[in-house]
């Protein structure tokens, strides 16, 4: 299960507007944003065209290739227009499509009515969490929060990051199918990060990977990385130490075990150090937050 660390809900807006669209909304299986390459007037909506358009990029045009990154956002998915800012300049200092696909297929409405589509509400979390790193959490501001995260439990559960790998790695090769893309890079940020070490482990499913600040991790299944790999850590990427009373020591160790504190981080250096089946490396950020690459 994707538990929030104390980082999550940090940052800020970013400035301007989403320039690209979204697709197949309506439909709700295989929704994403897309923002296009600036000289590409392929529409993803088409089936796979019969040659590079002659407006296609540079790199593109001189391998013949079509190229392409999907960007796995954290917990809260598309409601917040971050991630698809970010995808908007990757897409201008890249010059490729990019794609953020919606891995939170979950409609629901609770006791009050509300209704919504993702396992998490940014402002319900945001009171509680400040955005400065190494800040002092409150007992009772962490238990505000472990409160939210225990009502959405059911929630939390439909979109375990094990949905959320199936649901990526589908969205890939359909991507790949119908588009006709020959390379695709992956770059995940927090929840979206530790999807992105699972697809990792499935060789020529894409052919680079980033995963920022990524969570949950479970190092042992990175002893398979078969793609070229780097995991981007921030220095505040911390333990999310709920209750510090001695009955519940052994929820607070799990909650820890699913980040990637110093300690870990080492382990993890040294598995992905044994891997010979492609590169791979490990890099920290000192002095940022978690937040810092997730949502700002």
């Amino acid at each position: 299960m994707s538990i929030l660390c104390k980082n999550c809900t940090s940052g800020y807006i970013l400035p301007g507007e989403p320039k690209g669209s979204l697709l197949n909304e309506s439909t709700e299986k295989d929704a994403c944003y897309f923002s296009p390459a600036p000289n590409n007037v392929f529409s993803p909506a088409l089936e796979v065209p019969t040659s590079v358009p002659a407006t296609a990029s540079e790199s593109q045009r001189s391998t013949g290739e079509k190229l392409a990154v999907i960007l796995l956002t954290d917990i809260f998915g598309l409601q917040l227009k971050n991630p698809k800012i970010i995808a908007d300049n990757f897409s201008k200092r890249l010059n490729c499509d990019v794609y953020v696909p919606d891995l939170f297929e979950v409609a629901w409405i609770d006791e009050c009515g509300n209704s919504g589509r993702y396992a998490l509400s940014e402002a319900e979390l945001a009171p509680y969490i400040p955005d400065v790193p190494k800040t002092h959490y409150s007992m009772i501001d962490n238990i505000k929060r472990i409160m939210i995260i225990v009502r959405n439990l059911p929630r939390l559960w439909a979109t375990r990051p094990a949905v959320g790998v199936a649901r990526a790695e589908t969205f890939i090769k359909k991507l790949k199918e119908k588009n006709g893309y020959a390379k695709i890079g992956v770059v995940g940020y927090c929840y979206g990060g530790g999807v992105c070490l699972q697809l990792a482990t499935k060789p020529k499913l894409v052919d680079v990977i980033v995963a920022c600040h990524p969570g949950p991790v479970w190092i042992n299944d990175l002893r398979t990385v078969g793609i070229p790999l780097a995991v981007l850590c921030s220095e505040g990427a911390q333990t999310l130490t709920v209750f510090p009373l001695t009955s519940l020591l052994i929820f607070s160790k799990l909650l820890e075990d699913e980040w990637i504190p110093p300690a870990k981080r080492v382990s993890l250096e040294a598995v992905l150090r044994s891997v010979t089946a492609a590169d791979t490396k490990v890099q920290t950020f000192n002095g940022a937050s978690g937040s810092a690459s997730v949502i700002t």
